[in-house]
């Protein structure tokens, strides 16, 4: 939702996007995002096939940067102590 959000708006500094489930939704509007973009996804993300990431990642080449959560799924249950590190230091460049 942020990054639709992000493509709609004026000029977001940086877009983080929590668990990006790219397995069932249309991310074409990551083309109208002008800002800075980071995916925070769990290694074992149900909604995030690691094959699909890859393809994302490549077609963006450059503009997002992945942040993986060792061993997290898509939910981080147990691990928001890391999510919240990786969103922080993603936005470390905004501030």
């Amino acid at each position: 939702m942020a990054l639709r959000a992000a493509a709609e708006t004026s000029a977001p500094r940086h877009v983080v996007a929590i668990g990006p489930p790219l397995d069932f939704l249309d991310w074409s509007s990551l083309d109208a995002v002008s800002a800075p973009i980071t995916f925070v996804a769990g290694e074992r993300d149900q909604f995030c096939a690691a094959a699909r990431l890859t393809r994302v990642l490549a077609a963006h080449a450059g503009r997002i940067d992945l942040r993986r959560i060792a061993g997290a799924d898509h939910f981080f249950v147990g691990r928001e102590d890391e999510v919240a590190e990786a969103v922080t230091d993603a936005l470390r460049s905004v501030a």
